[in-house]
């Protein structure tokens, strides 16, 4: 039943995201599909990380091969406006939830650091660390 209730909180995601591309900021649509997505996450009851890499998309621990046409606008928009990374807490609210879709929708770019949500950009680079003094003797006598 887990990932069922982590599938149901994407498709209420995806819901609140469409219904504020439809209607502005307060309506009820918008504030009816905020609560369902807030409850959906308390029942899921853990945090909820999002990663793309490349063409794959990875939530939790799993990798989505086709998404659903409930959340796959959500999912391309933070795609193309250059998110690589979503983490959502487990007791984020309404008005959490409410506030990243708005910077969402308003084409917000990365990264974005809510209370309860944090998105952005992955850093994968590794910085090589300089050589040590005694690296650099060897190199040199060599």
């Amino acid at each position: 039943m887990g990932q069922d209730v982590l599938d149901y909180f994407l498709s209420a995601l995806g819901a609140l995201f469409r219904m504020r591309r439809i209607y502005p900021p307060g309506t009820k649509q918008i504030l009816h599909s905020a609560r369902q997505a807030s409850q959906k996450l308390t029942e899921w009851g853990r945090p909820v990380r999002i990663t793309f890499l490349g063409n794959d998309t990875i939530v939790e621990d799993r990798r989505i091969e086709t998404l659903p046409a409930s959340f796959r606008a959500l999912f391309q928009s933070l795609q193309q406006l250059g998110f690589e990374s979503v983490q959502i807490e487990a007791d984020a609210g309404e008005d959490d939830l409410t506030a990243w879709i708005e910077n969402v929708v308003s084409k917000g770019r990365p990264p974005y650091r809510g209370s309860k949500i944090v998105a952005g950009s992955l850093k994968l680079e590794r910085r090589a660390d300089p050589d040590s003094v005694l690296t650099q003797a060897v190199t040199g006598y060599m």
